[in-house]
């Protein structure tokens, strides 16, 4: 399942980059994500692995996560895992006249069973990743907007 989204911020590139090349500022602006760990640190971010505890409905899962590429002040990829699904990630940043426009760009893979089910509610599903990302980026454009930093 492949989603993509953008915003415009009226922020610098550098301050939303800022929110977006640490894992661990992702409880700030994440709404499910309640908790990250980085396991191991590299200096060029490449291989950097972390954890995240999501939470959705009071129930939560861990996934395990690596940044897959990073060009500084530009884009950071993902690559996540939990028991029930496998997501690849890219967050883009582009300077424009009045800000920034950020883009996600996101692959979801679904593991058995979630993936038969996706068959049958794969739009309705799609369209609560769709909305939840809306609310995200939005809870980002605030933070970014205000000069909020941490």
């Amino acid at each position: 399942m492949k989603i993509s989204f953008s915003i415009d911020i009226n922020s610098p590139p550098a301050t939303v980059f800022g929110w977006l090349e640490r894992p661990e500022k992702a409880v700030k602006w994440m709404t499910s994500v309640a908790k990250t760990e980085i396991l191991h640190e590299t200096p060029e971010r490449i291989g950097t692995t972390f954890r995240e505890v999501v939470e959705e409905d009071g129930k939560g899962m861990e996934m395990q996560g690596v940044i897959t590429d990073f060009k500084a002040g530009q884009a950071i990829s993902f690559h996540l895992e939990s028991r029930v699904n496998a997501l690849d990630v890219e967050y883009c940043v582009e300077a424009k006249q009045n800000g920034t426009r950020l883009t996600q760009t996101a692959n979801v893979r679904w593991k058995f069973p979630v993936n038969v089910i996706s068959l049958f509610m794969g739009a309705k599903i799609k369209q609560g990743i769709s909305e939840q990302s809306q609310k995200e980026f939005e809870k980002l454009k605030g933070l970014c907007e205000r000069g909020i930093e941490n």
